[in-house]
């Protein structure tokens, strides 16, 4: 994010919603990672704001750079921050409109996910005998 708090909002209003309440749309806990990528404007507090209101589980770091480092710079440090099995990156800016294909590119992350812990679970059981 750099300087993006109008787009920051509408794009915590697609993920999470007004309320924070991301049960039904996302299916799996989240770990929302947001780069503040050099913002001069209140992008930072928005986005703690929102960071406040998410719940059941899903957990939000807010990094906050110094100085403006690009959009490369900040997307390579979202990831590395990352402790998710699979990581999705979006834009705030809302270059890619994400509301329709969300839910679908979560569940199939969800399946990826537990496809990976049941291979994980076999290959232990495996090791144990």
């Amino acid at each position: 994010l750099h300087s993006n708090r109008k787009d920051v909002t509408q794009l915590f209003r697609a993920v999470v919603g007004q309320k924070g309440d991301t049960s039904e749309l996302l299916l799996i806990h989240c770990e929302f990672i947001i780069v503040n990528d050099g913002s001069t404007d209140d992008t930072e507090s928005v986005a703690k704001k929102y960071a406040a209101n998410v719940k059941h589980g899903d957990t939000v770091k807010l990094i906050s750079m110094h100085k403006n480092c690009g959009k490369g710079g900040a997307v390579k440090t979202g990831m590395l921050k990352s402790s998710g099995q699979l990581c999705l990156m979006v834009d705030a800016d809302g270059a890619t409109d994400i509301s329709d294909g969300l839910p679908k590119v979560l569940k199939d992350m969800k399946c990826l996910v537990s496809e990976n812990q049941r291979k994980n679970s076999s290959n232990n059981n495996n090791n144990n005998t």
